[in-house]
């Protein structure tokens, strides 16, 4: 007989804690939570390992740094003042309003608050998925290069006006570091991911930062955004369904949130296909 499980008895409070990077953009990142939970006041980092770096290049480890001083000034006065008075102390970081929420210690908050509030937290792995939590830097990279450069070669020999317009660069912020992207015209902007499988939850947290990387260069010059996701091949996925149920699940959510950014996606199963669509997509810009 199933039973109802039981609730923590503890309850504890946070507020997330959000970066502008551009000032005056809008444009908000959650990085990090403050707790105040049964085990003490404490603060924990919500964006995963390497994003910055993936996101500012040269730049990342000033920009982890700067984050870092924001995350200890709001703590260091939550600790003297409480939660309610706590504050980053820093332009362009913003604590939001209280929350709270039952668990019995301030890292199980932090996770329920990243789950909520964070697209670029560690992902957490439910049953039957892949278990790859922790995402592979320097495999996303090496494997977004050898597809880009793949369907460089494809778009080039088809289309070859639009061989100059590859793996292009545009700064988000004024100062900051280049953001490189796979195409880049002066009217459209494309980025790639890749879903491997026994890597399908890597490839989901790969494809939100292509799309932050695409919103950003929208916002700033109205180009027009596309993500080319190479997904495998059905005949490739084992037998068991599970992961094609899971790589399914992942890019209904993942069309529905670019959908909100008026992002045009486009799922292939072949660089072949990846070149058709992104020639249709830089010739309708």
């Amino acid at each position: 007989m199933n039973q109802v499980p039981i609730l923590p008895s503890t309850t504890a409070d946070w507020r997330v804690l959000r970066w502008e990077p551009l000032l005056g953009s809008g444009e908000r990142l959650s990085i990090a939570v403050i707790v105040q939970a049964a085990d003490g006041l404490q603060s924990h980092m919500m964006l995963r390992p390497g994003v910055l770096q993936f996101l500012y290049g040269e730049q990342g480890d000033a920009a982890l740094s700067l984050v870092k001083s924001a995350t200890q000034n709001a703590l260091a006065l939550a600790q003297r003042c409480g939660l309610a008075q706590a504050d980053p102390c820093m332009e362009g970081f913003f604590l939001d309003p209280i929350r709270s929420t039952r668990a019995e210690s301030g890292k199980i908050a932090a996770k329920q608050a990243a789950a909520l509030f964070c697209s670029l937290a560690t992902p957490t792995t439910p049953s039957g998925e892949d278990s790859d939590a922790q995402p592979d830097a320097t495999y996303d990279h090496a494997t977004l290069l050898h597809v880009g450069k793949a369907l460089e070669h494809a778009v080039s020999q088809r289309h070859p006006r639009l061989a100059r317009h590859f793996f292009q660069s545009a700064t988000p912020v004024t100062g900051g570091h280049p953001i490189r992207y796979a195409f880049l015209s002066e009217f459209a902007a494309v980025q790639i991911t890749v879903f491997r499988k026994g890597l399908i939850s890597q490839g989901s947290s790969s494809a939100r930062l292509r799309m932050w990387e695409l919103m950003t260069v929208m916002s700033q010059s109205g180009r027009r955004g596309a993500l080319i996701v190479v997904e495998p091949d059905a005949a490739q996925l084992p037998r068991s369904g599970k992961t094609a149920q899971n790589l399914a699940r992942r890019l209904t959510q993942l069309q529905a949130e670019a959908d909100l950014l008026h992002i045009k996606v486009f799922a292939v199963t072949s660089i072949e296909a990846a070149a058709t669509a992104l020639a249709a997509f830089a010739d309708a810009a």
